[in-house]
């Protein structure tokens, strides 16, 4: 176990603190000149390598004529000792041959025995030969080693508090966790083991040989799962290799049985993962890339009502239950499991399971299941993945949440602090790539996240002093740019970590003039259409040539407070669409406009189609698409659906039953600030600030999809792990039961 940090005075100074003894030039044994010597350390167990020179070395007594410039070679009590290297087997010793097997457990230090060994013609020896060289007869040999380790050296923050050797004005603490120590295998376990790694023959070829090359490379892993990332990310390269791991955690750190999520990242160190990613990379075939990562955790709460026997002690069984649950719905391994399943949903069936396994229940009921992480209100954007089948995307205060089974779980992936995220917007044809804008709450600028890998990971592209009101995804010379629409203008962001927000001039006689939204469609930088919006009612701008400054020409709706642009594709003619707000709460509102999108980039016989009959939802807040039909979020109306852009088409209500959130005032819906569909448009998701629904179009029925209690199941994404939260269990007799 690892970790601690001195302090002195004002000045504060970080150390690496290793839990063992430092044993130096230990004299071990004398050299017989024969083969098969061993000789034993005097301390065990010898801990195992860690690369801060603590690593095992066996020397042995030399004469300085033997020893050369560049011999490895100790100094001891006014003697060399030639340093002799450590292999696990005598099979290919080396040109010096001067090579030892140890069992750091026991302490033996084994140099090569005598065999028969077969000839050029196959056939054996007629006498024993040392299959390595033996230390000479008479020549001392010594031992420099570390011993001590384990999983008492996992000791908690604020432990180690006294130096062994004071030093007046310095005072020692371990602000983290130690990590890393590990008890000694048991002879049952290596039973096990040994024959699955026997198969492995150190090499890296199936995900077991990852797996299991993983936990052999260092200490502080309790787990490590292998995946081909092609199957979980269409982002993914071919023949990529993901390998996540989970850290050992000891028992100390697992209050009443059960372990946060919290305390699972306190024990994840970049060392432990660097060094399994450098071992996994020696041994993985060529052509294949690896990447390691450190498990995610979702935490879970059960809540179930127990039925106990007669004459059971109630608070008892409770305590036993709950033990069970924390045991079970956990990313660690216990005695019972190895631990739950990465990717495996939970189930009301798993609490039934491991509650009636307890003796003393008598039945089970009343079984619900929390996701604590969740959020069931103020949802401000969505966004689907074109590429990542399934996933969808979702913006609600600070935190950025992901599904990847079309809204059934979702998960954190993101947590931007002191920041509001606004717009969340995915590549249309760039795997993997995905925008968040977020408004900084302090200041009242904008800052650009951008992510490769579908939310993975994050890195902060731009922070601009003014708000960013929208973004849209384009392409210029095979390279993606994400477009800005600010309160000062219009702004293109190439996806280099070190490029900067340029304007782009719209409006020649206005520069600083603002935008609410942006929308590209097509082509590339030079045939491309973006079109954005005017703050102040200022109109719809386009571009036909890709948004070249100055290429930008005003197509209408001056006069007109648009809010929302989007782009429907219907075969190869395309329609940009515009949605208005309302100028008051109370307000109809007047629906939206269609402009149709022509590749030649003239004008289109009927410009602007307004269609406002059947709107009667207020402020158009976003669009989305469904075929042929138009479907906008409203502030009041709910959900519209427009069946078709077709002369005289109106727009259809949802009905009070639709599963809209409705307000206490009769006929009016709550606002549905975000809209968003999948691919093929056959999934529509909504959100506001009663949390997200979804719906399966054409029937318009919509089901409640962000719900932090559940009472069938919580889903988990692959890669992922469940983490218990506080479990409650009621326990009653049966007469109470039939009561209640």
């Amino acid at each position: 176990a690892k970790g601690a940090r001195l302090a002195a005075g004002a000045t504060a100074i970080e150390v690496l603190a290793h839990d063992c003894d430092r044993i130096v030039g230990e004299l071990a044994g004398v050299g017989t000149g024969l083969p098969g010597l061993w000789v034993t350390a005097a301390r065990t167990p010898i801990v195992a390598a860690t690369g801060e020179g603590l690593e095992l070395i066996v020397g042995v007594e030399s004469p300085a004529a033997e020893l050369g410039p560049d011999t490895p070679a100790l100094q001891h009590d006014g003697r060399a000792y030639r340093i002799w290297r450590r292999v696990k087997n005598f099979s290919n010793p080396g040109a010096d041959r001067l090579v030892y097997v140890a069992d750091p457990m026991t302490g033996t230090i084994i140099f090569a025995p005598a065999a028969r060994v077969p000839g050029a013609d196959g056939t054996l020896s007629d006498a024993a030969d040392g299959l390595a060289a033996a230390p000479p007869s008479g020549r001392q040999i010594r031992l420099w080693y570390a011993s001590g380790g384990g999983s008492a050296g996992n000791v908690a923050a604020g432990t180690l508090m006294v130096l062994k050797d004071p030093v007046a004005g310095v005072q020692v603490t371990n602000l983290a966790p130690a990590t890393g120590g590990r008890d000694a295998e048991t002879v049952d376990n290596a039973l096990i083991r040994g024959p699955r790694e026997l198969h492995s023959l150190e090499r890296a070829v199936t995900a077991r040989d990852f797996e299991l090359l993983a936990l052999q490379s260092t200490g502080g892993v309790a787990r490590s799962k292998a995946f081909t990332r092609s199957t979980l990310w269409a982002h993914a390269s071919p023949g990529a290799v993901e390998v996540v791991l989970v850290p050992d955690v000891p028992a100390p750190a697992r209050f009443g049985g059960r372990v946060s999520a919290a305390t699972m990242a306190q024990y994840e160190t970049e060392e432990v993962r660097t060094r399994i990613g450098d071992a996994l990379d020696e041994r993985r075939p060529l052509g294949t890339a690896c990447l390691v990562t450190w498990a995610r955790y979702k935490t879970v709460s059960a809540r179930a009502r127990v039925v106990a026997h007669p004459q059971e002690d109630h608070a008892a069984l409770s305590r036993r239950v709950l033990d069970r649950l924390y045991r079970t719905i956990s990313p660690l391994p216990s005695a019972e499991a190895g631990g739950w399943r990465f990717g495996q949903a939970l189930r009301t069936s798993h609490i039934y399971d491991v509650a009636l396994s307890e003796p003393g229940v008598s039945y089970v009921d009343r079984v619900e299941l929390t996701a604590d992480d969740i959020t069931e209100t103020e949802i401000r954007c969505l966004a689907s993945d074109n590429f990542q089948a399934q996933t969808w995307y979702a913006g609600s205060g600070s935190t950025l949440f992901r599904s990847v089974d079309d809204g059934d779980g979702w998960e954190v992936v993101a947590q931007f602090s002191g920041e509001m995220v606004d717009v969340v917007a995915a590549h249309p044809s760039r795997p993997g790539l995905v925008a968040v804008a977020t408004r900084l709450i302090e200041s009242g600028g904008s800052r650009v996240q951008l992510s490769l890998d579908c939310g993975e990971t994050w890195s902060r592209r731009a922070e601009t002093a003014f708000t960013i009101q929208d973004v849209a995804w384009g392409m210029r010379r095979d390279a993606a740019i994400l477009w800005l629409a600010t309160d000062a203008g219009l702004f293109e962001l190439a996806g280099g970590p070190d490029a900067s927000p340029v304007q782009v001039l719209v409006h020649a006689s206005d520069q600083a003039r603002g935008f609410y939204a942006v929308t590209v469609w097509g082509g590339t930088h030079d045939t491309g259409t973006v079109a954005v919006a005017a703050q102040r009612t200022g109109g719809v701008f386009v571009s036909a040539a890709g948004g070249r400054g100055s290429s930008f020409r005003e197509i209408g709706l001056v006069g007109q407070d648009v809010r929302v642009l989007a782009i429907q594709q219907e075969g190869p003619r395309a329609y940009l669409w515009a949605g208005m707000a309302a100028p008051g709460a109370g307000d109809p509102g007047s629906g939206c406009s269609s402009w149709e999108l022509l590749a030649s980039g003239d004008d289109p016989a009927d410009r602007w189609i307004a269609f406002s009959a059947g709107w009667n939802g207020g402020s158009c807040r976003a669009l989305a698409f469904s075929g042929p039909a138009i479907v906008a979020a409203s502030h009041h109306g709910g959900v519209l659906r427009l069946p078709a852009r077709k002369s005289g088409a109106a727009w259809v209500q949802p009905s009070l039953d639709s599963g809209l959130p409705l307000r206490e005032l009769p006929n009016v819906f709550h606002p549905v600030d975000a809209l968003a569909s999948n691919r093929s448009g056959e999934l529509i998701l909504a959100g506001g600030s009663q949390g997200i629904f979804r719906s399966r179009l054409p029937g318009a029925v919509y089901q409640s999809c962000s719900r932090k209690v559940l009472l069938d199941k919580i889903t988990l994404p692959p890669t992922w792990l469940f983490c218990s939260g506080e479990h409650d269990v009621r326990v009653v007799s049966e007469d109470e039961a039939d009561r209640d």
